[in-house]
């Protein structure tokens, strides 16, 4: 059985990034007028690392040293936080999210080396200070999220989640799937997206185990509302 709802199948990279009110060549665009320094800023399960990965893929493309970096804080406070390299995949991207409107964006002159950092809010204020001074002295691009705006870099994008955004990313899941739509309906996907407060990626847990659940209760012969 394929659970649509599988990390596999939903984690940046693997999804592609709805736009509500613009496109992946103004978010460029804004981040090309910062300087090539800019924040894309949202709360939690909002599509943050998921636009990150897309617009990382096309830095790639267009011949950019692309370091994507996570940071996260430690399960044991006296660590601090952990920061891991991340391989930014285009197996499974979007045709859609690796192309640009050359004419919108013009002629660039690419920086020669762009770091992408997940999660920029964990680091400290010596961190974030060194980094800024880093990137300036070196000539390199980057590119953050973080959950509120900091004073630097300036902010690109703003993530916003909304159950029309959640239903669309959920139909496009369940209709790769046999029987996809019968199991998950919109009841529950609206269900998903309260419980997890509009965390997206909650939601999704919460889906994963609905579709487990009535995947079972399907090929044991139940009706909805019996224990399996």
């Amino acid at each position: 059985m394929i659970n649509p709802f599988a990390t596999q199948y939903v984690k940046p990279g693997m999804i592609e990034f709805v736009f509500q009110t613009t496109s992946l060549s103004c978010v460029i665009d804004s981040w090309l007028q910062a300087g090539f320094c800019g924040q894309i800023v949202g709360p939690h399960g909002s599509g943050k690392s998921t636009l990150l990965h897309a617009i990382a893929r096309v830095l790639q493309t267009n011949g950019c040293d692309v370091r994507y970096v996570q940071v996260c804080k430690s399960a044991r406070p006296c660590k601090g936080v952990i920061v891991r390299d991340v391989e930014v995949k285009s197996d499974h991207q979007p045709e859609s999210m690796l192309s640009l409107d050359v004419e919108q964006l013009g002629s660039v002159c690419w920086p020669a080396r762009v770091n992408v950092i997940d999660g920029f809010e964990q680091l400290d204020w010596a961190s974030r200070t060194g980094l800024r001074l880093y990137t300036r002295r070196k000539g390199h691009g980057l590119l953050v999220t973080t959950h509120a705006p900091k004073s630097w870099p300036a902010t690109v994008h703003s993530t916003q989640p909304s159950v029309n955004l959640f239903r669309s990313l959920c139909r496009g899941l369940l209709d790769q799937v046999d029987m996809g739509d019968q199991l998950i309906d919109e009841a529950m996907v609206e269900s998903a997206f309260s419980r997890s407060s509009g965390n997206i990626r909650e939601a999704f847990f919460y889906l994963y185990d609905r579709y487990q659940e009535e995947h079972r209760r399907c090929n044991t012969g139940l009706q909805p509302g019996q224990n399996i």
